[in-house]
């Protein structure tokens, strides 16, 4: 082999040599390119998911209720926290795999906060719940007692009504009687001097013992009531009307015998002479007499 010959061999070989190394080097170039092509993939996928995480906390930080102004405070300022990592995050390249790792972890920092303020609402609200129950029951109990007392009351009320009308006294054989100036009966209005009205205060063991004052109220035809020098007024049914005579009686609860005597100061008018008995406030008898 001539020296033309080696020559050209070494060229050739060399050439074969250099083929070689682009062809492995192109490989690697590739193979590196894959690489870099996976990783920047897997990197804004990582970048991709930690925006959706925060995303989703943020969402459910706006969800959370309560009616603790402390927490409330405190999970504004959480939201805040993770709007100003979302803005970090954004201004981070894709290819900047170790802040994202970092940006990562304080999201998972971040969620696990919340999770404890979940945690710490949700017994904030079984205990509300728990003592809008009681509140419930107390209200009812309340509501029941207050049915209770108004019943009772009621009841006693009625009680009441029945024992002062039970004590209500009656009168029996009520007799109007005109007499005149001899104290004999008259059935002419000009010789009557005065009237003379007796009856029985009946028997009541549940009324008051004692002294009684026993009203007699006489309206003449016109529908005046008769008065003299010794009528005055006395209560009824919350006012003061005037009565024609007063006598006070004893009362022991048993039947008892009563006369009152109106003595007239003027001549009377022929016509219908209407009576009522009053005691302890109460219209307890009435009758009438006719004049000629």
């Amino acid at each position: 082999m001539n020296k033309m010959s080696k020559i050209l061999l070494a060229v050739v070989a060399i050439q074969a040599i250099g083929l070689i190394w682009l062809a492995f080097d192109r490989d690697k170039q590739q193979t590196q390119l894959v690489v870099t092509t996976q990783t920047l993939t897997k990197t804004e996928d990582e970048k991709k998911g930690v925006e959706e995480d925060l995303q989703k906390m943020l969402e459910q930080y706006e969800s959370l209720k309560t009616n603790n102004a402390q927490i409330n405070t405190q999970l504004e300022e959480q939201q805040t926290k993770i709007k100003d990592l979302m803005q970090k995050l954004q201004s981070v390249k894709s290819t900047d795999h170790q802040k994202i790792k970092e940006l990562e972890a304080e999201t998972e920092t971040l969620r696990e906060i919340m999770r404890s303020y979940i945690r710490q609402i949700d017994s904030l609200n079984t205990k509300n719940q728990i003592l809008v129950a009681e509140n419930k029951q107390a209200k009812e109990k309340i509501v029941s007692v207050e049915e209770e007392k108004n019943e009772i009351k009621t009841q006693r009320d009625s009680l009441t009504g029945t024992i002062q009308k039970a004590s209500v006294l009656k009168t029996y054989g009520i007799n109007m009687q005109a007499l005149n100036n001899r104290d004999k009966t008259t059935a002419r209005a000009r010789k009557t001097t005065k009237f003379q009205v007796c009856f029985t205060l009946g028997q009541n063991v549940i009324a008051g013992r004692g002294t009684k004052n026993v009203y007699l109220r006489i309206a003449g035809p016109d529908g005046v009531i008769l008065i003299n020098k010794e009528s005055a007024m006395f209560n009824f049914e919350g006012k003061e009307i005037v009565y024609s005579s007063l006598r006070q009686v004893e009362y022991n609860g048993m039947d008892t015998e009563i006369c009152i005597f109106w003595n007239s100061e003027m001549e009377l008018i022929p016509g219908k002479y209407e009576m009522n008995i009053f005691v302890d406030g109460t219209d307890i008898g009435q009758t009438s007499i006719e004049l000629k």
